[in-house]
């Protein structure tokens, strides 16, 4: 029993981060549409910290604007951040201040890390003297050391020369917690950084949530945790945890305005390799491309030139196979069109045919005119029979029954009328054959008929049609039913557009009006309506749930 509720509990777990996770995509599309909003806000904030300089005349004061500077553009536009380090470092010499010298040249040489210059960096470090009390450049110069040997273990993965890396990290990773100012956000980033390789997922998780927890979502510190903590869940293979701090991580980042984009690469190789959703994977990989190029980094666009080949590749086959359905698809129409071609070709010459005939029954229609009062009997016979129908069987069945009804009428009609013309023919009574047949009265009733059978056929469908049309309308244009629970000609008209009958000359036909008499009874009703620009739109919504 105690397994069974932890397996019901687990299986909750995972279906409440799944929903969780697809809110986080949401949320990603939400920020990347608005990342020109957070960029402004970069820009703008980076003018104020420059406006400052000018009021600025102490050098130690001028130098931590620098260092501000440097900080706000290091996740940013790499070029901008080195020439802050640089002027940093020109000041620091002029007043002869060996701390922020030695300070901004490691800062310098952490540049030269993320650029992918490590040689460089490894020259700038070595030559750097670090005075063993001040705990600030100690702090300083093991993480760019951590920072160095992280990234030349990651570049030499696989190699013989991978694990003197590692062990290299670890030793300087290590150093610099000892550094590190205790219990503030960067010192519990940092211990979930030391226990990566070494402690238990769950110590992992508590130390980068307990940073995240004192960060503002929108900083790079913030981002930094969720993505090192995707990390140790995808190494522990718990996917969609690993999942749900991936998108964190890329929100973060572009609420942050950081061009570094590690994350949101992740996750279009995600949706790449595990969704199949090739669309949004393109979409991401080319965004962190544009922000590799903005952030000028050497390592990282070469890194994303090769997973956009791949992702590129995947979307161009897809693109390959939907054009090869696509031409089959155009050849199926091109085939059904040519049946329709010669079906139609068909008819014209039966038409032709027929027209012929009509002709020659011309004369003999005149003799007809006596069936009108048995088709009066048998549309009496047929109404009964609907409303039997509609009374005894379930709406959709009576509406079935109905239609094969309606047709049955028609069919037997045209028997009993093909019926009478051999006989009246043989009979050699064409004069009274003709006075049938040239009756007004017959479309007159015909046409009335199907009204009749329309409106009972709608209401049944749609019994709430009249109340929702009328709560489109201004209260002085209100509509009613006839007597008879018939809908009135303009009712009528609003019924066809609500069933996608929208082309005026299409219902008039349907109607039996002009279509200029159906073009005024929709002015009518559209200079009646609440909402006229989306009258049409509304109309068609009423009534959905029947």
């Amino acid at each position: 029993m105690r397994i069974l509720i932890l397996t019901i509990t687990f299986c909750l777990s995972i279906l409440s981060v799944n929903a969780d996770n697809n809110k986080l995509y949401e949320r990603l599309d939400s920020v990347i549409a608005n990342r020109a909003e957070y960029e402004a806000n970069k820009e703008k904030r980076l003018h104020n910290i420059k406006f400052g300089i000018n009021y600025v005349s102490n050098a130690t004061d001028k130098l931590r604007i620098y260092e501000r500077l440097v900080n706000e553009y290091t996740p940013y536009k790499y070029d901008s951040a080195m020439v802050y380090v640089q002027k940093a470092i020109n000041l620091a010499k002029q007043i002869d201040s060996s701390e922020y010298y030695t300070q901004f040249q490691i800062i310098k040489a952490r540049l030269l890390v993320f650029r992918g210059f490590y040689i460089e960096a490894k020259e700038i470090l070595e030559k750097l003297e670090i005075p063993p009390t001040n705990r600030h450049l100690n702090y300083l110069y093991n993480c760019s050391l951590s920072a160095l040997y992280f990234n030349l273990n990651i570049s030499t993965k696989n190699s013989e020369y991978c694990q003197r890396y590692s062990t290299l990290f670890q030793e300087y990773i290590d150093k610099a917690i000892e550094y590190c100012p205790k219990k503030d956000a960067q010192y519990y980033y940092m211990k979930g950084v030391q226990l990566y390789s070494k402690g238990t997922i769950r110590d992992i998780s508590t130390c980068f949530n307990k940073a995240m927890s004192l960060l503002e979502p929108d900083s790079r510190l913030y981002a930094m945790s969720a993505y090192a903590l995707s990390k140790a869940y995808d190494k522990s293979h718990q996917s969609e945890l690993q999942e749900r701090y991936l998108l964190l991580a890329a929100i973060s980042d572009v609420m942050a305005s950081t061009n570094e984009s590690l994350a949101l690469q992740d996750v279009a190789l995600s949706l790449y390799k595990n969704k199949n959703d090739l669309d949004k994977a393109r979409e991401y990989i080319n965004q962190t491309l544009k922000d590799a190029q903005e952030y000028n980094s050497r390592l990282q666009r070469v890194e994303l030139y090769a997973n956009l080949n791949v992702i590129l590749s995947a979307y161009n086959e897809k693109l390959q196979k939907h054009s090869t359905w696509q031409n089959v698809a155009i050849i199926s129409i091109l085939g059904l069109m040519a049946i329709i071609v010669a079906a139609i070709v068909f008819v014209v010459r039966k038409n032709h045919l027929l027209k012929l005939k009509e002709t020659e029954l011309k004369t003999l229609t005149k003799q007809l005119s006596a069936d009108n009062k048995q088709r009066k009997k048998d549309n009496k016979a047929l109404q009964d029979s609907n409303d039997e129908f509609k009374y005894t069987n379930a709406k959709r069945e009576s509406m079935a029954n109905a239609f094969i009804m309606l047709c049955y009428q028609y069919i037997e009609r045209l028997d009993n009328q093909r019926k009478l013309v051999i006989r009246k023919i043989k009979a050699n009574q064409q004069n009274e054959l003709l006075s049938i047949l040239s009756s007004s009265k017959r479309g007159t009733e015909e046409s009335q008929n199907f009204f009749s059978q329309f409106d009972k056929i709608f209401l049944s469908l749609y019994p709430s049609f009249v109340n929702e049309l009328n709560s489109l309308l201004i209260p002085e244009a209100q509509i009613e039913l006839k007597e008879d629970n018939e809908l009135t000609p303009t009712l009528r008209v609003a019924a066809l557009i609500r069933l996608d009958v929208t082309e005026s000359a299409k219902i008039a036909g349907i109607l039996s009006y002009s279509p200029q008499t159906i073009y005024n009874y929709r002015s009518t009703l559209k200079n009646s309506a609440i909402d006229k620009e989306h009258f049409d739109e509304n109309l068609q919504k009423v009534c959905s749930v029947y």
